[in-house]
């Protein structure tokens, strides 16, 4: 989870050694109302299948915020596998809003 969090508050260009590490700026979105959700929604679920390995199955949803502080932020239900080293497989789910500024939490 703390990887997570580290990749998803990661802005796509910002890390030298790989450009397309982390997630684009929500206001570069701004101009594809509706469909930035779909768009972000894309953008997670890549990004985590690439650089986070021990995740497999990732799976990216749109959900509507039910707390007032989430009306204007962009709230996903992010699901999928551990994988240990031994083998086991562990399922995982999260609940990841992005705000105004881009800033992504996740619980």
């Amino acid at each position: 989870m703390s990887h997570l969090k580290r990749l998803l508050n990661t802005r796509a260009g910002s890390a030298p050694t790989a450009l397309d590490y982390g997630v684009v700026e929500l206001s570069d979105l701004i101009h594809d109302f509706p469909e930035a959700t779909a768009v972000m929604q894309r953008c997670l679920k890549t990004t985590i299948a690439k650089y986070e390995p021990r995740l497999k199955n990732v799976q990216v949803r749109s959900v509507d915020g039910e707390e007032p502080r989430e009306a204007m932020a962009f709230v996903f239900e992010i699901t999928g596998q551990v994988i240990y080293p031994n083998g086991e497989r562990h399922p995982v789910r999260f609940t990841t809003s992005v705000d105004p500024s881009s800033n992504v939490q996740i619980a």
